[in-house]
């Protein structure tokens, strides 16, 4: 295909254009940081002044969000599909459409005020380019940029989190959109977070701002700023949002752990920049004219510099007012945006967490569906300080401490109570039309109060997000059994230790669970929660009636087999290992008693057979011939008036009657 031909006025042709690929299709996912939560930091970086360059793959709404944002806006791809469908989407707004090698790309240097690479360089490329390395490219950007101007660059973490829970990550083949030419030529980010900015440095990049995103580039649900997680240890907020995001991210995959496992500790211990999936650099070329260039890194060093780069831009926003690049970002439901909300997460001087809303889509907006409601206005304000519910239940269930889990789910049970009333209710899911009686009702927050979105400070439990509500009315024990076999759920699918007797049934474990705080659970009480579970659960996934049905014989069928005998998501290989080594030791244990038992067994035979043989012997004796003859007279004369004693006796009569 011919250089710089014209197929229209908004799309340009560099050469080497992949005519049949794209990047953007169903089977390759929606781009990187294909989230709402770029838009608050990338967006400061823009105004109607801005000439923009976006190089590389990414999410068509997201591009449009930046049109709507920037003065002018050049775009470049590889694909001809996917700048086609660009050309459509982005029609009526400033942007210009380049089509093919990045490197093919005959633009004048330091012209752009921002230039991004969120996919980093691997996909900059088309299938015939010569590769060329990591540390070149970026200089490539870097050329782009004007002084004072800003590179924003997604940069992959080799040694991520995600890809050391990947339990088939070794074994899969190389990705279909990546065709490396040369091994001399090393197009991935070089080895670790010190080298990635040691050659940001070479290239004359500040970083202004650092983020670690969690738990993939391609589905970002959780930003931190790297101050932030500097000081992380043993916080316990980040880690809960840490590992509610990679149970979240990681899907049906195959992992070799518990990713909410492996999350939370990976952000205590202080290891969440290093072992993050990805980080998001948003670095500024020093203006020797500007107040960019006033530290000198030959007498403060590298961190000084940024450093200052940092004071003077949160100064700036404080001044300005505006929201400034926030601590920490948060979302959720990226896969059902109609529920998604956009939150800033921030640490006062104390160390306790506020939320905040950001407005981005519908985000700040009260949504319903159905019999669901959600109300993100709620979330604002201080963040639920203690230790998450789940985790405390997991905690007694590693150590086998019956009496903890006890006094855990009577406090859960008479808390839950304690915001129930009595109410008229009739049984929603029941055809009986006259079927109304008086029940305990919780609220309709309260039916969302499930171990993994409550938090327990002492004795005080709190929802963690008490946004959600439903105008369904739920008796106490129907929202008592659904929380219970939440938790069921994920303890036996998880493969995690538990106290109770391997094979154990989701259902069989919430009916001990609720024996605890005296409650019968029914097969009909069962029934109900899966019901219940499925009223929810659908309408957040916007399911139709089959996909309901699908997800009613699930949770029907799984709950009534042990876990770990139905298809669904595997467990981590290290819990699988963990189970097979504990099933072993029951058995060899199991073994023992029936050994001990036969043993036993054989010892009472051997017994017997002595006895018997004594007995035998004795019959046979001489002495007992001889005894025998002589008291046969005594006993015929005994046998003849036994009838008289009897009548004698009338108590001895009362008991041949009754025999």
């Amino acid at each position: 295909m011919t250089s710089d031909s014209n197929l229209s006025s908004r799309i340009t042709l560099l050469g080497g254009e992949m005519l049949t690929w794209s990047d953007l299709d169903r089977t390759k996912g929606t781009g990187p940081f294909a989230s709402p939560l770029v838009v608050p930091v990338l967006t400061q970086l823009m105004n109607q002044s801005t000439k923009a360059l976006i190089a590389g793959p990414h999410a068509p709404w997201l591009l449009e969000r930046f049109a709507e944002n920037v003065g002018s806006l050049d775009v470049v791809v590889r694909s001809w599909p996917d700048a086609h469908a660009l050309n459509l989407r982005l029609n009526g707004k400033p942007v210009r459409i380049y089509c093919g090698a990045f490197e093919k790309l005959a633009v004048e240097e330091n012209q752009y005020d921002v230039v991004m690479a969120l996919d980093g360089i691997p996909r900059l490329f088309a299938a015939d380019s010569v590769d060329l390395p990591w540390a070149e490219t970026v200089a490539m950007l870097r050329r782009l940029v004007k002084p004072g101007g800003h590179l924003v660059l997604g940069v992959g973490n080799a040694m991520g989190l995600d890809q050391l829970l990947d339990a088939d990550a070794s074994v899969k083949p190389a990705a279909d959109d990546q065709w490396p030419t040369s091994t001399d030529a090393d197009v991935k980010p070089p080895p670790g977070l010190n080298a990635v900015k040691a050659v940001l440095a070479a290239n004359e990049l500040v970083v202004r701002e650092h983020y670690a995103v969690f738990p993939r580039a391609s589905k970002t649900s959780l930003m931190v700023h790297e101050h932030t997680l500097a000081g992380s240890e043993g916080d316990e907020v980040l880690s809960i949002l840490a590992s509610s995001a990679f149970a979240n991210g990681m899907g049906d995959k195959p992992v070799l752990t518990d990713p909410r496992r492996l999350a939370r500790e990976m952000v205590r211990h202080g290891m969440g920049m290093q072992l993050a999936p990805g980080w998001l650099f948003v670095t500024q070329v020093a203006d020797p004219a500007g107040e960019t260039a006033t530290a000198a890194p030959e007498q403060t060093g590298l961190e000084a510099e940024n450093e200052a780069i940092q004071s003077a831009a949160r100064q700036a926003a404080e001044a300005s007012g505006s929201v400034g690049f926030p601590d920490a970002l948060i979302t959720d439901n990226l896969e059902h945006p109609y529920w998604a909300v956009v939150l800033e997460l921030g640490r006062d001087a104390e160390g306790s967490w506020h939320r905040d809303l950001i407005d981005v889509g519908r985000s700040t907006h009260v949504r319903a569906a159905g019999h669901l409601q959600r109300e993100p206005a709620k979330l604002i304000g201080r963040v639920p300080g203690g230790t998450l519910l789940e985790e405390r239940f997991l905690t007694a269930c590693r150590h086998d401490d019956l009496n903890a889990l006890r006094r855990l789910v009577r406090g859960y049970a008479e808390w839950l109570h304690d915001q129930a009333e009595f109410a008229a209710w009739k049984d929603p899911w029941s055809s009986d039309a006259a079927g109304v009686s008086e029940r305990l009702v919780v609220p309709g927050g309260a039916v969302f109060a499930t171990f993994e979105n409550v938090m327990l400070d002492g004795d005080k439990h709190e929802l963690l997000d008490a946004s959600w509500s439903t105008t369904l009315q739920i008796p106490y024990e129907i929202a008592l059994t659904r929380a219970l076999r939440r938790f069921g759920y994920r303890v036996l699918a998880g493969g995690l230790r538990h106290p109770w007797p391997n094979g154990m049934s989701p259902n069989r474990l919430t009916v001990t669970l609720a024996s605890m705080v005296g409650v019968t659970v029914t097969p009909h009480l069962l029934e109900r929660s899966a019901r219940l579970e499925v009223e929810l659960e659908g309408q957040q996934r916007n399911n139709t009636e089959v996909g309901d049905q699908q997800l009613y014989f699930e949770l029907q069928t799984m709950g009534e087999q042990p876990m770990g005998t139905e298809p669904g998501q595997p467990r981590g290989y290290r819990e699988a290992l963990a189970t097979v080594g504990q099933l072993s030791t029951e058995l060899s244990e199991a073994q023992n008693q029936i050994e001990w038992l036969d043993a036993t067994v054989q010892l009472r035979e051997d017994q017997l057979r002595r006895e018997r043989k004594i007995s035998a012997d004795i019959k046979n004796s001489m002495s007992f011939a001889i005894g025998n003859s002589l008291t046969t007279p005594f006993r015929a004369i005994f046998k003849m008036f036994r009838p008289v004693f009897r009548a004698m006796n009338p108590a001895a009569a009362d008991r041949d009657r009754k025999k």
